[in-house]
């Protein structure tokens, strides 16, 4: 058996599950490209990975999807939850990239909101330098 998805976690996640799912038990090998030119391909077609090499960044891959699971799914409920209680009437979403990544939108927000201006000054001159004069 070939895996020749993306040369990824979410490629070995997706090949991996269908493996299983049919019960496959023979030797696995990997097609690694990180390229699509002609070069790229012949050389990998060349040298394939044992499947153990990637099993790793497959199992990576699981525990990000099951992180996906827990917080995105499980945490948006309780959050929409919680959110009515107080008479929010809305969709709270929560992800384990989408918070973060919000989180930060919003502190740059903030510092932008908050920022105030100083004055500045920019020294400008005309300088000399073996007989020719530039700006400076």
């Amino acid at each position: 058996m070939v895996i020749a998805t993306n040369a990824d976690r979410d490629g070995g996640v997706i090949t991996r599950e269908l493996l299983d799912y049919c019960r496959w038990e023979g030797p696995v090998q990997c097609l690694w490209l990180s390229a699509l030119d002609e070069l790229s391909i012949r050389a990998a077609l060349q040298d394939f990975l044992p499947g153990a090499d990637t099993l790793g960044m497959c199992h990576a891959g699981l525990g990000r999807a099951c992180a996906d699971w827990l917080i995105g799914m499980n945490l948006s409920c309780l959050y929409i939850l919680r959110a009515d209680e107080v008479g929010f009437d809305g969709v709270v979403l929560v992800g384990r990239v989408q918070t973060p990544t919000l989180a930060l939108v919003v502190r740059r927000d903030r510092e932008i909101a908050a920022f105030v201006p100083n004055p500045y000054w920019q020294v400008r001159a005309q300088l000399t330098a073996g007989g020719l004069t530039f700006p400076a």
